[in-house]
This record gives C-alpha cells, structure tokens and sequence, in this order.
C-alpha cells in the first residue's frame, strides 16, 4: 500500500515533466507568445501535482480542438453557454491526460463529431500545440468555482469523413446543449480580423503563414 501510495507522486511528476517539456519547445517555436502564458510557466516550474485538477483556483490545464476546412478556409466553431461568446471546442483535462487526446475527447463530447485527424501543421512543426493561452475564467456560482486561470493547449484538426455532412448532422442534434448552443463555420478572414477574438486571430494566423 505505502508503494503505491509513493508510485502516484512519481507518475505526477512524470507527467509535469512532459507537459513542462511541451512548453518549453512551444516558447521555442513562438518566443513572443510569452506574454499569453501568464503563470503557466511558474506552476509547472514548482511542481504543482494538481495542476489538473478544476478546483484548483490556481490555474488548471484544459485543452481545445480547432477543426478546420483548409478547402473552405473554415474553422468549425460553438458558441458557449456560460462564456456567451463563439470557441473552438474544448475543456478540462482529466487527470494525467495528454493535451491531444483531451482535445480529441471534448470536441466530440461537445459536437458529437467523430474521426478527428490531426492536422499536417504539427508534423511540419514537430508536434508543439498551435497555440497556448492562459485566460481567465469568471467565478461559476452553479458550479461554485472561485474565478481562475485556464491554461489551456489549442491543437487543429480535420475530419476524415466528408466535411459538410459530418458538420450539418452536429448542427442537428448532436450537440452537447448543457455546455452549447449553437455552431457554425467562420471563415479564416473573419477570424483573422478578430470576429471571435484575439486569440483565435493569432491561432489562424500561424496557421496560414
């Protein structure tokens, strides 16, 4: 018993070494993303072993998928409930899971969309996320959660079915309506002009250069 309960700090600490490491290779590649990180760096830097858990007030780890038409030049997003504002997919990390398969998981929870692919833009660039961001969520009284950061790891996607069809199906019943109220596809142009925000402009933009 007392082995297990000592293996469980050691997987953690794994763990934050390879988020940490992911990180790392993500400032390499976008230096001047720094000031998007916020406190994400000092939390990884002192070991915080519940960096995934949601109530810690902190700061925790989420991860969003950004799925993309290239043909169309069109990104596939939802509008949130509580946010009130138009997003890629995306949410909490379980425990100890990896930031893409947390992405996979929460964009088909959210549209019931299925055979995500991820997209040829992380192999030419060795797999980093496309984008983090460290936002700040409000205070939830229904969830009672504390205002905190939302670190999160942005990932782009395609679909390996037909585009068209597997998005009007989402549209129609699939998606998860606790969370979401409507979706739709923006174009890249309207992104880049910052329809849906800063951060997704950014996204785009190192998408397409």
């Amino acid at each position: 018993m007392q082995a297990h309960t000592r293996a469980i700090p050691l997987v953690m600490h794994q763990y934050i070494h390879r988020i940490t490491q992911i990180v790392q290779d993500y400032r390499s590649r976008f230096p001047s993303d720094d000031e998007y990180l916020r406190y994400l760096p000092q939390q990884l830097a002192r070991k915080d072993l519940h960096i995934c858990n949601r109530k810690n007030f902190s700061g925790h780890l989420t991860a969003s998928a950004l799925l993309v038409d290239d043909a169309r030049k069109s990104a596939f997003l939802i509008y949130h409930k509580f946010l009130q504002r138009w997003l890629q997919p995306g949410g909490h990390l379980d425990n100890m899971e990896d930031p893409v398969a947390g992405a996979v998981r929460e964009c088909e929870e959210e549209t019931g969309l299925k055979n995500l692919l991820l997209h040829p833009w992380h192999t030419d660039n060795e797999n980093v996320p496309l984008d983090i961001d460290s936002h700040f969520i409000p205070n939830n009284p229904e969830k009672m959660e504390f205002s905190h950061f939302h670190h999160d790891f942005l990932y782009v996607f395609k679909l390996a079915d037909d585009t068209e069809t597997a998005t009007e199906e989402a549209e129609k019943n699939a998606l998860q309506i606790e969370e979401v109220t409507d979706c739709k596809w923006y174009h890249y142009d309207d992104l880049i002009n910052e329809q849906c925000g800063k951060r997704l402009a950014r996204a785009i933009k190192k998408l397409t250069d």
